[in-house]
């Protein structure tokens, strides 16, 4: 009784799965890398048949694909940093990828001496 009830858990959850993809998500079919990067080659004009308008606007797609984007976006100004003071800490923080540049708490100063 047990290894039914598992084996139809098993199903249910493909099923739901399958069918969340197909109602949802929809099934994409992926294009090749060379199809998706529009390489070129350079032929003679006497060989090369005229392209229809809907052939020239999936190149034209094709090849002004957008540049990839950096990691930090340049704003033109230095990134600053910011004070943060409570009864328990002082902190400093950047802007520049939102780090911590400084954390000293006030209550447990220790030193190495």
């Amino acid at each position: 009784m047990d290894t039914y009830r598992a084996l139809l858990a098993v199903v249910i959850s493909f099923v739901i799965l399958v069918g969340y993809q197909y109602f949802f998500v929809g099934f994409d079919t992926k294009k090749p890398a060379a199809e998706v990067t529009g390489t070129t080659t350079t032929t003679p004009a006497s060989s090369v048949p005229p392209l229809s308008t809907s052939n020239q606007a999936v190149q034209a797609s094709a090849v002004q694909a957008p540049p990839p984007q950096s990691a930090v976006i340049p704003t033109g100004r230095s990134a600053r940093d910011i004070h943060v003071e409570t009864s328990l800490y002082q902190a400093i923080l950047t802007e520049n990828g939102g780090a911590i540049k400084s954390f000293i708490l006030k209550d447990y100063k220790e030193t190495l001496a």
